[in-house]
């Protein structure tokens, strides 16, 4: 198959970080194909495409640049359900290697109803880094605050299949219990968690050993652990106020991080 832009081809054959990591953001925000570009040609056309907002354009070149990959990022609008117009960015590629290499990962064509992991990686060690890029692609971490409170919610978009697994993997990995469930509305399956504790405990396992991803996200899921550090202190002052010996209830795990483009 003849491509126009030199690319690395073997990505999605590696056992690598940055591997799972872009298979994960392509299973959430990606889309493989497999057809015929034109019905003259007796050949079968494999690609792969990235598509983000262009809020976020920089970090779309930072995957291309991991991915060696020389083809132009490009952009558009499109009109979201509520009919308004949204500008993107999207990076396309010509690969039979990558398409066939993402099938391993269940990221076929025509995906987006019938997602899930396969069981492989699901046990795999290199799965937080999967499910990173997941969440870089479909999930967010945001502010929920009043005058009396401040937590980060963290929320997933995906099939209610991919969202049950990702509800256990995290209740084992990180080691918490939640009587949250994904839940569907529109057709579309979501997964909430709100604790400032359990919180601290999935960005620790997403970002464990992480050199790729997406900042704005990262700084958001990391106000959880400042937040819990916030009201430790409160709690120790307020102990040493009353006189009384203070009892560290908060412990936290310091997650190192850092792009570094490849």
């Amino acid at each position: 198959m003849h491509c126009k832009y030199a690319c690395y081809h073997n990505l999605f054959s590696e056992g690598s970080e940055r591997a799972f990591y872009i298979a994960g953001v392509i299973a959430a925000d990606g889309c493989v194909f497999v057809g015929k570009r034109n019905s003259n040609k007796n050949y079968l056309h494999y690609g792969l495409v990235i598509c983000l907002s262009s809020k976020d354009e920089d970090f779309l070149g930072l995957l291309k640049e991991t991915m060696e990959c020389a083809n132009p990022i490009g952009k558009y609008k499109t009109t979201g359900i509520n009919g308004n117009q949204y500008e993107s960015v999207k990076l396309s590629i010509t690969s039979e290697q990558m398409v066939n290499d993402l099938s391993k990962f269940n990221i076929v064509p025509k995906k987006t109803l019938i997602y899930d992991m396969p069981k492989w990686l699901i046990a795999h060690p290199l799965l937080n880094h999967f499910l990173r890029g997941y969440v870089d692609g479909d999930g967010s971490f945001y502010i929920c605050s009043d005058t009396t409170h401040a937590s980060i919610t963290f929320s997933l978009r995906g099939t209610i299949p991919f969202l049950t697994n990702v509800k256990a993997v995290l209740e084992t990995q990180c080691e918490f219990v939640t009587t949250c469930k994904p839940t569907t509305s529109n057709g579309i399956g979501k997964f909430t968690l709100h604790s400032n504790t359990i919180i601290q405990k999935v960005t620790n396992y997403l970002y464990k050993d992480a050199y790729i991803f997406l900042p704005r996200k990262r700084d958001i899921a990391r106000k959880a652990e400042q937040i819990l550090l916030v009201k430790q202190r409160a709690h120790d002052e307020i102990e040493q106020i009353l006189g009384r010996t203070c009892s560290t209830n908060i412990h936290t795990n310091n997650t190192r991080a850092a792009i570094i483009p490849r």
